[in-house]
């Protein structure tokens, strides 16, 4: 039976009324219609390809190795199922691991299909699906969980309440691993499950001096998120497990998601964690312990049968354990979950020359990894540079990149890029390419949503929408300089309760329809501690805030870029930049950027972009899931606040500026990836990035510095984080795999400063992997000697 007739037989054999009590028929459907584009690419695909795309409806895994096509063989897929099985596009959820991926699908699936159809599906991060899905079912969350419609989402400058920790970042890197592999961590309680995430990274039961620090940590992470709820928002790491609380509290919500979603696809499926691998098993097969669910019964009445699920990845690719990620989850435990599951591979790359894909594979030990098939001609030989130390090293690059790469063979500076394991490396090679004279671009440094000014409007900008949003207050207060001091801070926190928002603004201020910049609402009474010059002052902040509440919950709809401009007009800001010289024009222009891309983003109807609710067949507003890259997320900070602040009010459906405005700042609160690589998007400029960043990119020329025992395998300093060798391997993997034509490895004798290397000197070893490689195939390698070392 073909697999559009046997779905639409399984689908007339449920009764109208109890498939509508779940969910209703999506109203005047968008259908994907052949386009000469789309039988193009169809009629384009492999023999390997065809069938992963073409393969009957069920539960499906594909092993896809690099380079084999696993992105256009996703798209394919999503319209082949809207083509050939009748799936509603709208019941399509596609799960992707970063921003710029879920990008591409989108825009690949415009191109086959067009822009209305590629709108339908939900397309985006695990935590964009969640954000919206909690956004969409707010009450329903507030009854599970406690968590307040119209809550925020706190920005990672928000960690800075923990500044007065030494090892502040080695916490919350502990609290976001807890987060992220303790799916139920928060009815464990803090400690207990902090010993537990640390006992599964570790791999070994705590000694009695780390359980110990184990519960002091996990005291922390629960001050965090309590203090976090009291401000009315949540830490982005809270956003999975909330949802998952949510689909298991609730039976007639996850009901109506599973209905809503009939077709799960996730890529880069090795590099989920628990959290989010609990998350597709319960969308994809439903509850498995009914006393998960108090109200199980309405379960077992769900009239269709199970979502379709369709899981792409390479454990070989695995590279995110650090941050909680499972790589057993792909060969082993989903086929144990999933079942029956089939399984298909893609093995054919066409991305890089045979030795890169031979070389590759070299790092990996035997018997690792996919059995790739090289369709690339032969290629040149992988560089091994030998340098004496750091300097000569960068040098050394930037010699190659000018001298051979844009010279000898003419590679397009943009396909150039240099793959580092740490950040510390990069100002080395930043100060040679500067010196050559290479024109560069450095990704993941220090991104568009983290720069200071972005922030601190983005924080009057929360303030406006609601203005009992204490982490945004504070941040603000003195933003321009009102001086307002510490005791004085102190004074109107004590006045607050803890919470200098409560001290300043009311309930009334935060749902009541603000005009006229608060004249209707007096500012609540300050203590006469609080001297009449600094009163006067924090009247000012606090009419400056409700000017701008005033200014966004107007009948008349303004763009993003619009509330911008007024934010730096009526606080003064734009104004204290401009005295700020050439570094205050370069923030303006940044958030010059970022107000473009705002209102790009709703030019465009958010395709892909996050709406303000979850659509499902009761809200069909054609809106997706935004993209956003959660990696490099901080965890959440405690805050001060000792009592309860002004109750989050949730946002007004009536008014299309709040509406616009909260989106906007959800998808500021957890966006972190694009705005570096969009910032030389068309510009012919060499990339200068961590491996991490690399993944999923394809360069004609890759080079590697770093290429010595404590870098590459880099050696963990922090007993906490013991790192895996494994993972280190995959992750040279990764890197060499980015090359289609050119692949330069550099081995420094000398790296100073890094007590990896035994000796006060810094003497380094070649990594294991390059002397893997010599080993294995050294007819594969071409070694080069620069600066007084002999020649090899």
């Amino acid at each position: 039976m073909g697999g559009r007739s046997a779905l639409a037989q399984q689908q007339r054999g449920f009764g109208v009324a109890s498939a509508a009590a779940i969910a209703a028929a999506p109203r005047a459907p968008v259908v994907a219609e052949e386009t000469p584009a789309l039988r193009a690419l169809l009629a384009g695909l492999s023999g390997e390809q065809r069938a992963v795309v073409e393969s009957e409806l069920g539960n499906l895994r594909v092993l896809a190795g690099p380079g084999s096509g696993k992105t256009r063989v996703l798209v394919a897929r999503i319209a082949h199922l809207a083509r050939r099985h009748d799936a509603p596009l709208k019941g399509i959820l596609a799960i992707t691991f970063t921003t710029k991926a879920a990008r591409e699908v989108r825009e690949r699936l415009e191109v086959l299909l067009g822009r209305e159809a590629a709108a339908q599906p939900f397309i985006g991060t695990f935590h964009a699906f969640a954000l919206a899905t909690l956004r969409r079912w707010a009450p329903q969350l507030q009854a599970a969980t406690g968590v307040r419609p119209g809550f925020s989402i706190a920005e990672p400058g928000a960690a800075e309440a923990l500044r007065g920790l030494a090892d502040a970042r080695r916490l919350l890197r502990r609290i976001s691993r807890m987060k992220n592999t303790v799916p139920d961590w928060a009815a464990r309680g803090g400690p207990a499950s902090m010993a537990l995430a640390w006992a599964r990274w570790r791999g070994a039961e705590l000694t009695g001096a780390e359980r110990a620090a184990a519960a002091r940590d996990g005291a922390w992470a629960e001050a965090c998120a309590a203090a976090l709820l009291e401000s009315g928002a949540l830490d982005v790491d809270d956003l999975l497990a909330l949802t998952l609380r949510l689909l298991r509290a609730d039976a007639a919500v996850l009901a109506r998601v599973r209905a809503r979603f009939r077709h799960v696809l996730v890529d880069e499926f090795q590099d989920t964690n628990a959290v989010q691998y609990d998350l597709v098993r319960l969308l994809v097969n439903g509850p498995r312990d009914r006393d998960l669910i108090p109200n199980a019964g309405a379960q077992s009445e769900f009239p269709l049968p199970p979502p379709t699920l369709f899981i792409v990845g390479d454990p070989a690719q695995a590279i995110y354990g650090w941050r909680g990620a499972e790589p057993e989850a792909l060969p082993r435990r989903a086929a144990a979950d999933f079942a029956p599951l089939r399984t298909l591979h893609l093995l054919d790359n066409y991305r890089s020359t045979r030795a890169i894909v031979e070389a590759s594979r070299r790092v990996l030990g035997r018997g690792a990894g996919l059995a790739l098939r090289a369709l690339g001609p032969p290629g040149a030989r992988v560089g091994v540079h030998h340098v004496r130390d750091a300097a000569a090293e960068a040098a050394a690059i930037a010699r190659v990149i000018r001298g051979q790469l844009l010279g000898d063979t003419g590679v397009p500076p943009d396909e150039i890029a240099v793959l580092l394991r740490v950040n510390r490396q990069a100002a080395a090679v930043e100060a040679a390419l500067i010196r050559a004279g290479v024109p560069y671009r450095l990704v993941g440094r220090t991104r568009l949503w983290e720069r200071r000014e972005v922030q601190d409007v983005v924080a009057y900008l929360r303030l406006a929408l609601r203005p009992g949003d204490d982490l945004a207050a504070r941040r603000v207060l003195n933003v321009p300089a009102r001086g307002i001091g510490k005791r004085t801070l102190e004074r109107l926190e004590a006045a607050g309760g803890g919470s200098v928002a409560r001290a300043l603004f009311s309930e009334t201020d935060t749902i009541g329809a603000v005009r006229d910049g608060g004249d209707a609402f007096p500012m609540p009474a300050l203590p006469p501690s609080i001297a009449p010059r600094f009163v006067e002052r924090l009247r000012g902040f606090r009419d400056t805030v409700l000017k701008l509440r005033a200014l966004a919950s107007s009948a008349e709809p303004r763009s993003i870029s619009q509330l911008f401009a007024a934010t730096l007009d009526i606080t003064g800001y734009g104004k204290a930049l401009e005295e700020e010289g050439a570094e205050g024009q370069g923030r303006l222009r940044n958030l010059q950027l970022l107000a473009a891309a705002a209102d790009g983003w709703v030019s465009e109807g958010r395709a892909g972009g996050l709406g303000t609710n979850f659509e499902d067949d009761d809200d069909d507003n054609g809106r997706g899931g935004e993209l956003f890259d959660e990696a490099d997320s901080l965890s959440g900070a405690a805050m001060n606040a000792q009592t309860p602040l002004i109750p989050p009010q949730p946002i007004s459906t009536t008014n299309s500026s709040l509406d616009t405005l909260q989106a906007f700042l959800d998808w500021c609160a957890i966006a972190s990836s694009g705005d570096e690589a969009a910032d030389g998007a068309g510009r012919q400029l060499v990339t200068v990035m961590t491996m991490h960043m690399a993944k999923g990119l394809e360069f004609e020329a890759v080079l590697v510095p770093g290429c010595v025992e404590g870098l590459l395998p880099q050696l963990a300093r922090d007993p906490d984080t013991p790192g895996s060798l494994e993972e280190e391997a995959r992750l040279v993997y990764v890197a060499m795999t980015r090359a289609k034509r050119h692949l330069h490895l550099f081995v420094p004798q000398i790296v100073p400063g890094h007590q990896a290397f035994g000796n006060r000197w810094g003497v380094a070893k070649p990594s294991r992997f390059v002397q893997a490689l010599e080993r294995r195939v050294p007819h594969l390698l071409s070694h080069h000697t620069h600066d007084d070392l002999a020649r090899r």
